[in-house]
């Protein structure tokens, strides 16, 4: 098993960490997961600047599960009330503004990467960094 080392002298092992996380809130996991993923980009890809580091975990960032469980929800519907229309059209329209957020994102780190956007999302085709419906 897996352990972390906490500070120096205490160890954790990677199961108390995890039971401890089951315990958060959903907003809680989300915003851990999105700063372990901050983590991840850093190893992976350490020559990345900070900016270029916000810039990835930006566009990485899925929709809310929350959000997107329920979209899924009404989308499997076949009888929709006037009231569940309204939402899922809201719900579009927040994917529509995350979507657009997004690439605007990618089009600063092409600028920043001195790359077309074309080549950025070539460089990046494969890679779960464009999948916004991770979860």
């Amino acid at each position: 098993m897996s352990s972390i080392l906490i500070r120096k002298n205490t160890k954790v092992e990677v199961e108390e960490i995890l039971s401890g996380i089951s315990d958060l809130g959903a907003a809680e996991v989300e915003d851990f997961l999105q700063r372990i993923a901050l983590v991840l980009a850093n190893k992976k890809a350490p020559h990345l600047s900070s900016e270029e580091s916000f810039l990835m975990l930006k566009i990485s960032s899925g929709y809310p599960p929350q959000l997107l469980e329920r979209y899924v929800n009404l989308k499997e519907k076949h009888n929709l009330t006037a009231s569940e229309v309204d939402e899922l059209l809201r719900i579009s329209d927040t994917f529509e503004t995350l979507d657009a957020d997004r690439l605007q994102y990618l089009f600063q780190l092409a600028q920043i990467k001195n790359m077309t956007l074309g080549q950025l999302l070539s460089n990046l085709e494969g890679s779960k960094i464009l999948s916004p419906t991770q979860e």
